[in-house]
C-alpha cells in the first residue's frame, strides 16, 4: 500500500465553512466513487488552531492506495471524469485552491495501534519537522520510532488512543517542508493537553523531559489541531 499526503491552502476570500462543505460532501464523494478499489483510504483534516510554528495551512489531506499503479489510475481517472460544467475532478479542486500546495508520498509507521473508544470526531494532533543539515535521516528515524515514541507512549499512557509517524520519501509537489508527520489522537481537547502535560513532565536518564528530548534533535517544527473527516476508511 502506499500513502499520499498533501497540505493546502485557500485563497484569502474564500468561506473556510462554505469550502469544507464542498470539500467533505461534493469533492470528497465523488474521488471515492470514481477512483473505486484503487483508493483503499481516505481522510480529510481542517486545521483548527495552529498549536506549534509558523507555517500555516487551511487543510491537510491523506490518501491510501493499493500500489503505484492504483494510484496513477485512481489520478488518472479523475482526470478523465468531467463534472457538469465541463472541469475535470482534479481541475476544478485545484481551480478552489492557493499555494502553498505540497504533496509528497510517505512511508507510514504505526507506534500505537487504534484503541477502543475514539470518538466519531477525536482532537487530532499534527506534528510536522525537519532534522539539521547534516543529521543522518536513517539514524533519527530509528530513534524516533524505537525510542522517542516508546517512550510517548509510556507518558501518555491511555490517553493517546492511536498514534502513526510518517517519513517523507517523496515530493510530488511544491517545496519539501518536512522530514516527518507525527499524528495522535484523543478522545477530546482535554485529554489532548492533558497527555502532552505529561509527555513534558516524564524525566529521561539524559536529563531532558520526553518533549524535549525530540525538540533539540530536530528543527523548523510546526504542529496543529485538527478536525478528522473520514471519507473512506
Amino acid at each position: 500500500m502506499i500513502k499520499q499526503m498533501a497540505l493546502y491552502t485557500i485563497p484569502t476570500q474564500t468561506d473556510g465553512d462554505e469550502f469544507w462543505r464542498y470539500h467533505t460532501q461534493e469533492h470528497a464523494p465523488t474521488v471515492v466513487q470514481v477512483c473505486g478499489d484503487n483508493l483503499v483510504k481516505y481522510t480529510i483534516n481542517r486545521v483548527m488552531d495552529l498549536a506549534k510554528g509558523v507555517h500555516r495551512f487551511f487543510g491537510v489531506v491523506e490518501t491510501w492506495w493499493q500500489s503505484p499503479a492504483a494510484m496513477q489510475n485512481g489520478f488518472q481517472a479523475m482526470e478523465d471524469t468531467r463534472l457538469p460544467g465541463g472541469k475535470s475532478i482534479v481541475q476544478d479542486h485545484f481551480d478552489r485552491l492557493a499555494d502553498p500546495f505540497v504533496v509528497f508520498e510517505v512511508d507510514e509507521y504505526v507506534a500505537k495501534k487504534p484503541m477502543s473508544g475514539i470518538p466519531h470526531r477525536p482532537a487530532k494532533y499534527m506534528g510536522f519537522y525537519s532534522l539539521p543539515p547534516g543529521t543522518d535521516a536513517d539514524r533519527f528515524w530509528a530513534y524516533h520510532t524505537r525510542e522517542h515514541a516508546v517512550h510517548s507512549i509510556d507518558s501518555f499512557g491511555n490517553i493517546l488512543k492511536y498514534y502513526v509517524i510518517n517519513r517523507v520519501n517523496r515530493i510530488v509537489n511544491g517545496n519539501p517542508i518536512c522530514f516527518g508527520i507525527v499524528e495522535l489522537w484523543f478522545k477530546d481537547r482535554q485529554e489532548l493537553t492533558k497527555g502532552f502535560d505529561a509527555h513534558k513532565q516524564m524525566m529521561l536518564a539524559n536529563g531532558r523531559n520526553v518533549s524535549e528530548d525530540f525538540d533539540v534533535r530536530v528543527t523548523d517544527a510546526f504542529g496543529y489541531l485538527v478536525e478528522e473527516f473520514k471519507v473512506k476508511f
